[in-house]
């Protein structure tokens, strides 16, 4: 049986009254960014990602890497700051009639999801260098937030950010603010944890899974869908060892594919596979140790 994802209903009204209110609202006052801030490996992506695909809107996806300054752009097509204005005019293009197509037109609509923005954005200290294009970055992301509807002197239709990080406080102040930017903090509750890792290991008790949690009371969702992931590895070993690599390269000869069900004989990891690799993921944790 397929379960549906776990999204927690207050981040949920957060994303979907971000983008109404930008994309429905004609008269809207929203700002036109969303920043879902919070520990890492806590599902922010994930949770942004299913309600946009719930609610039928296109995902203009950016990476930290790509907001990064080339070595050698010199203001050219890989310029990071001409990148985001490209993509976000193309986004709001309401005919589709920019020289690539426009992601958007009378039947779809799209939001820019902005990745990890602290990564790349962030004031990590003295020690660290900075250039000329992360102020840059800053002040295009303003000038999109004052005037979303006409960008490089292009009418374009509101495009909604929404933004993830782990840290607001280490952003520039005025691209925080209330009018440009709505401040979400992610930190899921006992509640929604549980209620999210009971969608990974869906054939344990709701009890059990109460009791998993407890036992790793630091550990992330990510951690929990990596031990969901080393079982499923575990057992593809397992069925690996029963052919010889004469088989193995006759099947990429063949292009030859399989599905889980062929090599998993069971849909779910069972509680003693995941307590034993939990064990095994925590005291392997390399976070714990000193390379100093």
């Amino acid at each position: 049986m397929t379960h549906e994802p776990y999204i927690s209903p207050k981040l949920r009204e957060a994303i979907q009254s971000h983008l109404v209110g930008n994309l429905l609202i004609r008269d809207t006052d929203s700002p036109l960014i969303l920043g879902v801030f919070g520990p890492p490996g806590e599902g922010k992506t994930f949770q942004i990602n299913t309600v946009c695909n719930q609610m039928g809107i296109n995902q203009i996806i950016l990476s930290p890497g790509e907001l990064e300054s080339p070595a050698q752009s010199g203001g050219g097509s890989d310029d990071p700051i001409a990148m985001l204005r490209k993509k976000y005019i193309k986004a709001g293009s309401a005919t589709g009639s920019t020289p690539e197509g426009g992601y958007m037109n009378r039947f779809a609509s799209a939001a820019m999801v902005i990745n990890d923005v602290d990564t790349v954005l962030g004031d990590w200290g003295p020690k660290v260098e900075y250039s000329s294009n992360r102020q840059l970055l800053y002040g295009e992301l303003m000038s999109l937030c004052d005037f979303p509807t006409l960008v490089a002197r292009q009418p374009v239709k509101r495009v909604p950010i929404i933004m993830t990080g782990n840290d607001a406080s280490i952003l520039y102040a005025p691209l925080l603010r209330s009018g440009r930017m709505r401040l979400f903090k992610w930190a899921p509750t006992v509640v929604d944890k549980a209620m999210i890792v009971s969608r990974i290991f869906s054939g344990i008790p709701p009890e059990e899974i109460e009791k998993l949690i407890e036992l790793y009371p630091d550990k992330p969702v990510a951690f929990w869908n990596d031990v969901n992931s080393r079982y499923h590895e575990d057992i593809l070993l397992e069925w690996l060892r029963t052919r010889t690599i004469e088989d193995i390269r006759n099947d990429f000869y063949a292009r030859r594919e399989y599905s889980r069900r062929d090599i998993t004989p069971h849909a779910h990891a069972p509680l003693n596979a995941i307590h034993y690799i939990a064990d095994e993921f925590h005291k392997n944790d390399v976070r714990k140790e000193s390379f100093l």
